[in-house]
Formats: structure tokens, C-alpha cells, sequence
């Protein structure tokens, strides 16, 4: 088994983990989106949803920066 060298695996996970991240802000978009032009009426289990969403997206972003 080949062995990596350590920079390598560092600089291939970060690439992994940004296009990742990319794929995951246009799904981001895509829901909100969904959520605000076909959902008329906004109850108590879309809103929390909708937070959640922001929340995790967030700290995704965060995670990647940091």
C-alpha cells in the first residue's frame, strides 16, 4: 500500500471539503428558494426547519474557513 505524504493528504482533503461545500451551497440556494416561493404558508415545523438549515449551513462555512 502506497504511503501519501502528509501535506498531499492535507491539501487533497481541503480540495474535497471545498468542492463539497460548493455542491452544498447550491443545494443551499435551491431550498431556500423552494421555501420561500412555493411554501404559502409558513408553520411552526417549516420555520424551525428553515432556521436549522441557516444553522447548519453556517457552520459548515465556518468549519471550511477556519
Amino acid at each position: 500500500m502506497a504511503q501519501y505524504r502528509l501535506d498531499r493528504a492535507f491539501g487533497l482533503s481541503i480540495w474535497l471539503e471545498s468542492l463539497i461545500c460548493g455542491f452544498y451551497l447550491c443545494l443551499f440556494c435551491v431550498g431556500i428558494y423552494i421555501n420561500h416561493a412555493f411554501r404559502k404558508e409558513k408553520d411552526g415545523h417549516s420555520r424551525i426547519m428553515f432556521y436549522a438549515g441557516i444553522v447548519v449551513f453556517f457552520k459548515a462555512t465556518f468549519h471550511l474557513g477556519k
